[in-house]
Protein backbone atom coordinates (compact mmCIF):
# COMPACT_ATOMS: atom_id res chain seq x y z
CA UNK A 1 0.00 0.00 0.00
CA UNK A 2 1.04 3.50 -0.73
CA UNK A 3 1.35 5.45 1.96
CA UNK A 4 -0.32 9.26 1.64
CA UNK A 5 1.51 11.91 3.69
CA UNK A 6 -0.56 14.52 5.33
CA UNK A 7 0.75 17.91 6.11
CA UNK A 8 2.49 20.56 4.78
CA UNK A 9 5.82 20.14 2.86
CA UNK A 10 8.60 18.74 4.71
CA UNK A 11 11.07 21.13 6.34
CA UNK A 12 14.70 20.42 6.74
CA UNK A 13 16.21 21.07 10.15
CA UNK A 14 19.93 20.56 9.55
CA UNK A 15 21.34 20.62 13.41
CA UNK A 16 25.11 19.89 13.87
CA UNK A 17 25.64 19.08 17.36
CA UNK A 18 28.60 18.96 19.86
CA UNK A 19 29.82 15.23 20.58
CA UNK A 20 28.20 13.98 23.66
CA UNK A 21 24.93 15.47 23.21
CA UNK A 22 21.71 12.91 22.49
CA UNK A 23 19.79 15.10 20.07
CA UNK A 24 15.67 14.58 20.62
CA UNK A 25 12.91 16.09 18.54
CA UNK A 26 9.31 15.29 18.06
CA UNK A 27 8.11 15.32 14.08
CA UNK A 28 7.09 12.42 11.68
CA UNK A 29 5.16 11.70 8.77
CA UNK A 30 1.60 11.63 9.14
CA UNK A 31 -0.56 8.78 7.43
CA UNK A 32 -3.90 8.52 7.54
CA UNK A 33 -5.35 5.75 10.15
CA UNK A 34 -1.34 4.99 11.07
CA UNK A 35 -0.23 7.54 13.47
CA UNK A 36 3.10 8.53 12.47
CA UNK A 37 6.31 6.87 11.35
CA UNK A 38 9.89 8.22 10.94
CA UNK A 39 11.10 10.50 8.48
CA UNK A 40 14.71 9.86 8.48
CA UNK A 41 16.28 8.72 5.51
CA UNK A 42 17.77 4.78 5.83
CA UNK A 43 15.62 3.60 8.98
CA UNK A 44 14.19 -0.25 9.45
CA UNK A 45 10.38 0.02 10.68
CA UNK A 46 8.32 -1.86 12.62
CA UNK A 47 4.75 -1.21 12.40
CA UNK A 48 3.19 -4.74 14.59
CA UNK A 49 0.70 -4.67 12.12
CA UNK A 50 1.26 -8.63 10.87
CA UNK A 51 1.20 -9.69 14.58
CA UNK A 52 -1.51 -11.52 17.02
CA UNK A 53 -3.28 -9.49 19.48
CA UNK A 54 -1.79 -10.46 22.81
CA UNK A 55 1.46 -10.29 25.07
CA UNK A 56 4.53 -11.85 23.07
CA UNK A 57 8.09 -12.06 22.26
CA UNK A 58 9.34 -11.96 18.69
CA UNK A 59 12.38 -11.17 16.32
CA UNK A 60 12.55 -8.98 13.10
CA UNK A 61 15.43 -8.01 11.81
CA UNK A 62 18.22 -7.06 14.16
CA UNK A 63 15.57 -6.37 17.14
CA UNK A 64 14.22 -9.00 19.58
CA UNK A 65 11.23 -7.69 21.57
CA UNK A 66 10.28 -9.03 25.08
CA UNK A 67 6.92 -9.15 27.02
CA UNK A 68 5.08 -6.80 24.57
CA UNK A 69 1.47 -6.27 24.58
CA UNK A 70 0.05 -6.14 20.85
CA UNK A 71 -3.06 -4.44 21.30
CA UNK A 72 -5.77 -3.06 18.26
CA UNK A 73 -6.13 0.58 19.02
CA UNK A 74 -8.90 1.24 16.13
CA UNK A 75 -8.80 4.98 17.36
CA UNK A 76 -9.88 6.77 14.07
CA UNK A 77 -9.78 9.94 16.27
CA UNK A 78 -8.76 10.22 20.10
CA UNK A 79 -7.51 7.38 21.91
CA UNK A 80 -4.95 5.28 23.05
CA UNK A 81 -2.98 5.73 20.13
CA UNK A 82 -4.09 8.84 17.88
CA UNK A 83 -5.63 8.72 14.78
CA UNK A 84 -4.12 4.71 14.50
CA UNK A 85 -6.43 2.10 13.88
CA UNK A 86 -3.76 -0.04 13.48
CA UNK A 87 -1.60 -2.81 15.65
CA UNK A 88 0.34 -0.90 18.58
CA UNK A 89 3.15 -2.03 21.11
CA UNK A 90 2.51 -0.96 24.92
CA UNK A 91 3.83 -1.87 28.32
CA UNK A 92 1.07 -2.27 30.65
CA UNK A 93 0.50 -0.51 33.70
CA UNK A 94 3.16 -1.49 36.00
CA UNK A 95 5.13 -3.44 33.90
CA UNK A 96 7.33 -2.98 30.83
CA UNK A 97 8.90 -4.73 27.57
CA UNK A 98 12.39 -4.59 26.09
CA UNK A 99 13.69 -4.21 23.01
CA UNK A 100 17.26 -6.13 22.41
CA UNK A 101 19.71 -4.93 19.52
CA UNK A 102 21.94 -7.67 17.72
CA UNK A 103 23.67 -4.80 16.66
CA UNK A 104 23.93 -1.60 18.48
CA UNK A 105 22.00 1.55 17.15
CA UNK A 106 23.01 5.20 17.39
CA UNK A 107 18.93 6.50 16.17
CA UNK A 108 15.44 4.94 17.75
CA UNK A 109 12.37 6.75 16.75
CA UNK A 110 8.70 5.93 17.43
CA UNK A 111 5.13 6.73 17.73
CA UNK A 112 3.90 8.29 21.33
CA UNK A 113 0.16 8.13 22.06
CA UNK A 114 -1.60 9.18 25.11
CA UNK A 115 1.52 9.62 27.06
CA UNK A 116 1.39 9.84 31.04
CA UNK A 117 4.16 11.78 33.37
CA UNK A 118 5.13 8.08 34.35
CA UNK A 119 5.83 6.24 31.05
CA UNK A 120 9.99 5.89 31.02
CA UNK A 121 12.12 4.69 27.67
CA UNK A 122 15.58 3.86 29.20
CA UNK A 123 18.54 3.23 26.79
CA UNK A 124 21.35 0.95 28.00
CA UNK A 125 24.49 0.04 26.13
CA UNK A 126 24.80 -4.07 27.79
CA UNK A 127 24.33 -3.44 31.72
CA UNK A 128 25.26 0.61 31.31
CA UNK A 129 22.54 2.70 31.65
CA UNK A 130 22.99 5.43 29.27
CA UNK A 131 19.84 7.75 29.85
CA UNK A 132 16.00 7.94 30.03
CA UNK A 133 13.23 9.63 29.17
CA UNK A 134 9.79 10.29 30.73
CA UNK A 135 6.19 11.75 29.61
CA UNK A 136 6.77 14.61 31.93
CA UNK A 137 9.65 15.32 29.85
CA UNK A 138 7.84 15.37 26.57
CA UNK A 139 5.34 17.27 28.28
CA UNK A 140 7.77 19.84 29.57
CA UNK A 141 10.55 20.04 26.76
CA UNK A 142 7.48 20.17 24.22
CA UNK A 143 4.34 20.06 25.44
CA UNK A 144 2.54 17.11 24.25
CA UNK A 145 -0.50 17.42 26.46
CA UNK A 146 -0.96 14.45 28.22
CA UNK A 147 -4.00 11.54 28.02
CA UNK A 148 -5.92 10.33 25.02
CA UNK A 149 -5.29 13.75 22.97
CA UNK A 150 -1.76 13.88 23.05
CA UNK A 151 0.57 12.37 21.15
CA UNK A 152 3.82 13.06 19.10
CA UNK A 153 6.74 11.08 17.03
CA UNK A 154 9.92 11.06 18.88
CA UNK A 155 13.41 10.70 17.33
CA UNK A 156 16.75 9.99 19.71
CA UNK A 157 19.89 9.85 17.94
CA UNK A 158 23.47 9.74 20.20
CA UNK A 159 25.94 11.85 19.14
CA UNK A 160 29.60 11.56 17.98
CA UNK A 161 31.45 10.00 20.08
CA UNK A 162 28.68 8.43 22.64
CA UNK A 163 27.97 4.60 23.25
CA UNK A 164 24.96 3.18 21.09
CA UNK A 165 22.46 1.50 22.75
CA UNK A 166 21.66 -2.39 22.84
CA UNK A 167 18.90 -2.67 24.77
CA UNK A 168 15.62 -0.34 25.45
CA UNK A 169 12.92 -0.82 27.84
CA UNK A 170 9.77 0.78 27.81
CA UNK A 171 8.00 0.79 31.48
CA UNK A 172 4.28 2.15 31.92
CA UNK A 173 3.31 3.77 35.36
CA UNK A 174 -0.07 4.31 36.56
CA UNK A 175 -1.33 3.76 32.55
CA UNK A 176 0.49 2.09 29.98
CA UNK A 177 2.99 3.21 27.69
CA UNK A 178 0.95 2.91 24.01
CA UNK A 179 3.76 3.14 20.88
CA UNK A 180 3.87 2.29 17.26
CA UNK A 181 5.92 2.79 14.57
CA UNK A 182 9.56 2.02 16.05
CA UNK A 183 12.46 2.49 13.40
CA UNK A 184 15.82 2.31 14.29
CA UNK A 185 19.38 2.38 12.38
CA UNK A 186 22.15 0.37 12.92
CA UNK A 187 25.37 1.93 14.32
CA UNK A 188 27.40 0.93 11.05
CA UNK A 189 24.86 3.28 9.33
CA UNK A 190 26.19 6.85 9.60
CA UNK A 191 24.24 8.56 12.23
CA UNK A 192 21.50 11.00 11.68
CA UNK A 193 22.42 12.99 15.00
CA UNK A 194 23.11 16.12 12.14
CA UNK A 195 20.76 15.55 9.70
CA UNK A 196 16.88 15.60 10.37
CA UNK A 197 14.04 15.62 8.14
CA UNK A 198 10.91 16.96 10.32
CA UNK A 199 7.45 17.02 8.81
CA UNK A 200 3.82 16.65 9.57
CA UNK A 201 3.13 20.54 8.96
CA UNK A 202 4.95 21.27 12.44
CA UNK A 203 7.99 23.18 13.28
CA UNK A 204 10.83 20.67 14.81
CA UNK A 205 11.45 21.33 18.05
CA UNK A 206 14.55 19.80 19.49
CA UNK A 207 16.56 19.69 22.37
CA UNK A 208 19.44 17.65 23.97
CA UNK A 209 20.47 15.31 26.81
CA UNK A 210 23.65 13.20 27.69
CA UNK A 211 23.76 9.84 26.38
CA UNK A 212 27.07 8.47 27.86
CA UNK A 213 30.42 8.82 26.37
CA UNK A 214 32.02 5.25 24.77
CA UNK A 215 34.22 4.03 27.27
Amino acid sequence: MVRRVIGSIAALLLCVMPATATTITIGGLSVDDQGQFSSVPGVTTVDFNALAEGTQDFVTGIASYDDVDIFDCACSGIGDLLDDTTNGARADDGSSFAIDFSVPITYFGFYWGSPDPDNVITFYNGATELFSFTGADLNSMFGVDFGLSGAAYLNIAAGPGDQPATRIVFSGGEFPFETDNHAFIAASVPEPASLLLLTSGGIGLMTRRRWKRRQ
